[in-house]
């Protein structure tokens, strides 16, 4: 509406509004939106990345390895669901190695994240 009525001005309402005007108009408005994602995006990505030097700070405090919950009350992450989505994340892309063990007397696999060896 806006072009419309940029192009036609207090006659606006008095004009039928053209194909070519509204096919500008959406086109204005992806270029916009296209716009606003970039600028949104280098914003996340710098969160993404500051999660990911945290995770990588608690390692050099552990360097025998770290666990879902050691994120977790480290509070890099909020819950333990979000704390090995994160590792398994950083895991798929190689920043980190995943070992599963579990006790010697029995009970739950403890999955533990280390630096990947070179």
């Amino acid at each position: 509406m806006c072009l419309h009525a940029g192009e036609w001005g207090a006659q606006a309402h008095e004009q039928t509004l053209e194909v070519e005007t509204a096919a500008r108009a959406i086109e204005l408005s992806e270029w916009f939106a296209a716009q606003q994602l970039d600028i949104l995006s280098a914003g996340r990505h710098a969160g993404r990345r500051k999660v990911r030097d945290e995770v990588l700070a608690l390692l050099a405090d552990k360097p025998t390895g770290i666990t879902g919950r050691d994120v977790q009350r480290a509070r890099i992450c909020r819950t333990a669901e979000e704390a090995h989505a994160l590792l398994a994340a950083m895991e798929s892309e190689d920043a980190l190695t995943g070992t599963d063990s579990k006790p010697d007397g029995g009970g739950c696999v403890t999955r533990t994240f280390s630096r990947p060896r070179k």
